[in-house]
């Protein structure tokens, strides 16, 4: 165990409160575990303490092993430890100010505090996982789509380019 990483599960270090998610080079908020439950999921963050999210994600990508050029392994790491990662490889601030983009193209900024993983697992429990109900079934006659628990069943009778444009 280094210092480090012992601090952070000893509780004597703060950092980012909360979890993202990669989508085409895009960052978007998945969790958040702050105090002032700003985030929706799905919010795009745009960029944090003035730093734009491609600058963040290239060094973050130049300081994760990889095995040659495949990508992906390098964003699945970045993505499951993104605020360890920014504490480790960006910098360890006591406030995050984050500029995002809502469900509504509305592009807006708030500041956030970093908290001890402790405080995120007491506003985890306080706030429960933000957005993680699962959405109502839907069909419309020719495809189903529902949600089961962490995973999504979609139900397509045909690739048949002359059906599927029918319900276009």
């Amino acid at each position: 165990e280094d210092a480090v990483h012992k601090g952070i599960l000893e509780n004597r270090f703060t950092y980012l409160p909360i979890q993202v998610k990669f989508c085409q080079g895009k960052l978007f908020l998945w969790r958040d575990y702050s105090d002032s439950q700003t985030f929706d999921r799905g919010d795009q963050l745009l960029s944090i303490n003035g730093k734009s999210t491609e600058s963040i994600l290239e060094s973050l990508m130049a300081a994760t092993p990889t095995d040659g050029y495949i990508k992906s392994y390098a964003y699945s790491q970045i993505e499951g430890a993104f605020p360890l990662f920014y504490y480790y490889y960006i910098e360890q601030t006591p406030n995050f100010d984050i500029t995002y983009r809502n469900a509504n193209g509305t592009q807006e900024s708030v500041s956030i505090q970093a908290l001890t993983r402790a405080d995120q697992g007491v506003n985890l429990e306080k706030y429960g996982s933000k957005g993680s109900e699962s959405p109502p079934a839907k069909s419309d006659g020719f495809y189903s789509l529902e949600y089961k628990g962490n995973y999504a069943l979609l139900r397509l009778p045909s690739f048949d380019r002359q059906r599927v444009e029918k319900y276009d």
